[in-house]
């Protein structure tokens, strides 16, 4: 029986026709593919093509709009397909390609027709009658792909803004009451070792201030994620030594603005040395007790340079 589904957005939309397969017990759910079509008011001709065109159209528009959201474009390799292909003309253009039958076809869209687009394809791939083995798929983005944040003459001025901050640092050092010195316990495992071990490594535990109140505000979490995650790809992507020959996480406390303020692992064999994070340590001065995120920050060994993943550590 022929079966037919049309996603129908004020900008955009997505007809799928096809059958069902009857060995799989259910005559309502659309599982082979025999023609898509997917067309924009105002706009002419209307894209169509198979299965393959769909798969195709499916991942480079999940794809390029992962990189619009995020501010980090993905590789060509990403948006760029035999069938379809995606590329950003200005900041409200973007040119969608569809290749059918040896030929091609050109739209140029806006935003808000590409996001109509995106919408459809949600629908499809949340469609219970439709599909099922059609995924979208999220894959944190290789570090190598991730351009430097800072500008020159911030980096430029950071060992000054250092120095300041080392000079106020050790005034209030001075100011603050001897403390007392207690003896070392005797088997203290390697990952809570100080940093005058020793072997001189940073260690793999941090403790950040306990009464420090915790962010789980959705939107100032999201902004803590974004800025530890370009604060950590930056310092990573400026010193290549930083290459782990494992998957190392890292339970991080962060400050809204991407201030690294510590951080712990329970993975004994960790290499801290192996990341960024010891670098980016800068503890909040005594008596600061600003919001704090609790972050999962995991890093990703592979030929091409790694890959860095950040989010909450108990989700949004």
């Amino acid at each position: 029986m022929q079966l037919q589904r049309l996603y129908q957005l004020p900008n955009c939309s997505l007809l799928v026709q096809g059958l069902s397969d009857a060995s799989l017990g259910n005559s309502q759910c659309l599982t082979i593919v025999t023609r898509v079509e997917c067309g924009f008011p105002g706009l002419q001709p209307a894209l169509r093509g198979g299965k393959d065109f769909l798969v195709q159209l499916t991942a480079v528009v999940s794809a390029y709009a992962q990189g619009m959201i995020s501010g980090l474009p993905r590789p060509q390799s990403a948006i760029s397909r035999e069938l379809v292909q995606l590329r950003s003309l200005a900041r409200d253009r973007h040119q969608l390609i569809s290749t059918e039958n040896g030929g091609q076809v050109v739209l140029e869209l806006n935003s808000l027709q590409l996001f109509d687009l995106l919408d459809a394809i949600d629908q499809l791939v949340a469609d219970p009658l439709a599909l099922p083995d059609l995924q979208v798929s999220f894959a944190p983005l290789p570090r190598r792909h991730v351009p430097p944040l800072v500008p020159l003459p911030q980096r430029a001025a950071a060992p000054a803004v250092g120095l300041a901050g080392l000079a106020i640092a050790a005034a209030a050092f001075f100011a603050l009451p001897i403390p007392e010195i207690k003896p070392p316990k005797e088997n203290l495992p390697q990952t809570e070792q100080t940093a005058e071990t020793p072997n001189n490594n940073p260690p793999a535990t941090t403790t950040p201030p306990s009464d420090s109140p915790e962010i789980r505000e959705t939107a100032s979490l999201e902004a803590a994620v974004r800025a530890s995650r370009a604060a950590i790809a930056t310092a990573w992507d400026n010193n290549p030594q930083y290459e782990p020959s494992r998957t190392e996480e890292y339970r991080v406390s962060a400050t809204a603005t991407g201030q690294i303020v510590g951080y712990r692992t329970e993975d004994s064999q960790a290499n801290i040395q192996q990341t960024p994070l010891a670098s980016l340590l800068k503890p909040l001065p005594a008596g600061d007790r600003q919001p704090l995120a609790d972050l999962r920050v995991v890093f990703e060994p592979s030929p091409n340079g790694g890959s860095l993943e950040v989010s909450p550590w108990d989700g949004y």
